[in-house]
């Protein structure tokens, strides 16, 4: 059975597209806006474009839909090594203690080294910031 026209018009609209450079760039924003204490982001940005270059074509995604797109955001995020490191503070890595909670104010706040990024909102707004693309 063939797809006509209509039905194939109505496939693709389904589709969401991002480029390399989009997804890069929402990547990058956030990771610095979560944490500006980050020395040097291009071996993340290396990594994620590595995850790119396996599945996209000239430089462009091909999402079916907003769920995939989600989807693969969250697989970075949580699965890839560089991106997880960003989770664990500086102090932590250099093996010295952290305190388990930290409080902050308006008038103080944690010192560089405590600081770490939370993978669930760089997802959300890395999402979010692929959405608003359109």
């Amino acid at each position: 059975m063939e797809t006509t026209a209509d039905e194939a018009g109505e496939l693709a609209k389904n589709y969401v597209y991002r480029s390399d450079k989009e997804i890069l760039g929402a990547f990058a924003m956030w990771i610095v806006r979560q944490s500006p204490f980050i020395e040097d982001i291009s071996p993340i940005l290396k990594d994620i474009q590595g995850e790119c270059d396996k599945f996209g074509e000239h430089g462009v995604q091909k999402f079916y839909g907003n769920d995939r797109l989600k989807e693969w955001v969250r697989a970075i995020c949580h699965g890839m090594p560089s991106v997880t490191q960003l989770n664990i503070s500086k102090a932590a890595q250099k093996g010295e203690e952290t305190p388990e909670i930290m409080f902050t104010s308006r008038y103080d706040s944690p010192k560089p080294e405590y600081d770490f990024v939370d993978l669930d909102a760089l997802e959300r707004n890395v999402f979010n910031q692929l959405l608003e693309s359109d």
